[in-house]
């Protein structure tokens, strides 16, 4: 993408009120042409050379005013677009057919539609009401218009009018027909972000992606390779995430887009402290950008780093108090400090700025667990899941609370959403294969188990007791004590509590004490002993299990003896 398609990709978006992707192609063009180099000299040197070989001049771009830039309508419209007067600028249109008037009036009355229909849903203090009942009413109206219009100019519709009809047709839930617009809209003008983040809402499967009818170009763009990583994340396919940000850093500069997917594909794949890292290395970049803050916030507090989460929080309350991402951070640093209340009223706050944040009413969702106000934590929760179905943490948040709830059929349900979106994850196998179990259902218990073994996570061990367990009840001891085995080594290995390894311990001793393993049974039993916080009752009990090791012991050594006395002498033969 040369400079003057860049220049000229921005201005057709400005023109348009498409702030975001504006901003968006912005950010990610000035990782290319923007000079990294802060030493003068070498920045010197390279001008010189650009001079001699007649390269060192400054591109001219030329830009041709058409009729409606000209247009005093158009821009007094677009100045109340940005003013946010949506009403006066649609009426202001009403009745233009020309390609960006029309735009800009449908546009203004799709705005229009969905800020009057979240102002409905504040005013009647449903936050955690059903969302199916509030709809933009703008939606079947636009969809006529945009529709006649198409019959009656007999006119294509251009790029942004495909984009504008797609948002209506998803608002009217005909996804099909919304993908295909989408797809037209990219084909003909690839520079819109918002566009391709709607498609990626609306595509299921990455085999999907596949079936699009893309122009040839397209495929070989630097668009559709960034829309590809930040359609990969939300497919959970992180090995290729990492795989195609790396060579797309290559020829953006670690752009701040680039770092941003990779960020958030190591915080969803599980690995907390390169996320961390990535995200301390955007906030350098740009302290005043919020842009993944509340992820990062997200990390800190998992990370239980309640130092760098403050100084976060108070950061971005200095100088962007009242954004959605403040607010959350804010909510997260009340969260750790065990203040549930005020972190739910912060949530709440996000939300009245931005009603369909889903981090916002999941976050919401664990703070009424804490507080064990679990129908109010299935509302948050439901609308999680409304908002963004792909994120497993509504589903998972689901699960749990019927889970509290003892109503394992109902959590047998939302655990199986998890394990199809993050079938790598170990501790969504655990929690389905613990419903399992609490349904009596113990085969396929531990089936789930088995893959969560396959899983291995920070707490690895839990799947081998959880199996070891499940194989006692079944009477498969020598398979029980195999997992008994691997979990008393994983504690080890994890530096765990001491205390976890009483259980597995005790089984072992006992366990070789049966099979008459004296030796191995003893020292299992002298470990089981020597942990320092072993309960009184366990340690009655392991001195019980002890003293019968030594009653076998002596047993044994006393029938040998008996044995040896009783055999006759190796020179007997010769005695007649």
């Amino acid at each position: 993408m040369d400079k003057k398609t860049a220049f000229l990709a921005i201005r057709e978006l400005n023109e348009r009120c498409l702030y975001v992707s504006s901003k968006w192609l912005s950010t990610q063009i000035q990782s290319v042409f923007q000079k990294q180099n802060q030493n003068k000299k070498v920045q010197e040197q390279e001008k010189k050379n650009e001079k001699d070989q007649g390269l060192g001049q400054e591109e001219t771009i030329t830009i041709q005013l058409t009729g409606e830039d000209l247009d005093p309508t158009f821009q007094l419209a677009r100045n109340l677009f940005q003013l946010k007067e949506y009403k006066r600028c649609s009426q202001l249109l009403e009745g233009k057919t020309t390609k960006k008037s029309f735009f800009l009036h449908c546009y203004s009355r799709y705005i229009l539609g969905e800020q009057q229909r979240d102002e409905r849903i504040q005013q009647e203090g449903n936050l955690l009401g059903t969302l199916g009942k509030y709809k933009n009413k703008e939606l079947l109206p636009l969809y006529t218009l945009i529709t006649n219009y198409q019959k009656e100019t007999n006119k294509v519709l251009d790029p942004f009018c495909e984009y504008i009809y797609a948002l209506v047709l998803v608002g009217l839930e005909k996804t099909n027909e919304a993908i295909q617009s989408l797809t037209k809209s990219i084909n003909k003008f690839p520079y819109n972000w918002s566009c391709w983040l709607e498609l990626s809402d609306l595509l299921e499967t990455p085999r999907e992606l596949s079936l699009l009818n893309f122009g040839e170009e397209i495929p070989n763009s630097f668009m559709y390779k960034m829309f590809l990583c930040y359609f990969l994340v939300g497919h959970s396919k992180y090995e290729k995430v990492f795989e195609l940000c790396n060579k797309l850093n290559g020829k953006f500069n670690f752009g701040t887009n680039i770092l941003s997917l990779q960020a958030r594909a190591s915080y969803l794949s599980g690995d907390f402290d390169t996320a961390e890292e990535l995200y301390k290395k955007l906030h350098k970049i740009d302290p005043l950008s919020l842009e993944g803050m509340d992820v990062y916030s997200n990390i800190l507090f998992v990370n239980r780093k309640k130092a760098e989460l403050s100084h976060l929080a108070h950061n971005c309350l200095q100088f962007a108090k009242y954004r959605p991402q403040t607010c959350v951070i804010v909510g997260n640093y009340f969260s750790l400090r065990g203040e549930h209340e005020k972190a739910i009223t912060y949530f709440q706050r996000t939300l009245k700025l931005q009603l369909s944040n889903s981090s916002a009413w999941i976050l919401m969702g664990h703070e009424y667990i804490e507080l064990k106000n679990f129908s109010a934590a299935i509302q948050a929760y439901r609308r999680g899941v409304e908002l963004a179905p792909r994120d497993y943490r509504a589903w998972y948040g689901l699960g749990h609370v019927y889970e509290l709830l003892q109503l394992p059929l109902f959590a047998l349900y939302y655990f199986n959403k998890t394990v199809q979106l993050r079938p790598f994850d170990s501790r969504l196998w655990c929690a389905l294969g613990n419903c399992h179990e609490s349904l009596g259902q113990i085969q396929n218990a531990i089936k789930c188990y088995q893959r969560a073994e396959q899983n291995k996570d920070q707490k690895g061990y839990l799947p081998f007791k959880h199996l070891a367990n499940l194989f006692e009840t079944i009477g498969e001891i020598d398979t029980a004590a195999f997992y008994w085995q691997k979990t008393l080594s994983m504690i080890i290995q994890l530096g765990s509590d001491e205390l976890l390894k009483i259980q597995p311990l005790y089984f072992l001793a006992e366990y070789y004490k049966n099979n008459y393993e004296i030796s191995k049974a003893k020292k299992k039993c002298e470990e089981l002993l020597d942990i320092p916080e072993i309960s009184q009752k366990s340690k009655i009990s392991a001195q019980t299990l002890y003293r019968e090791i030594l009653a076998i012991e002596t047993e044994s050594r006393s029938n040998t003896s008996k044995r040896l006395s009783l055999s006759p002498s190796s020179n007997s033969k010769f005695e007649h």
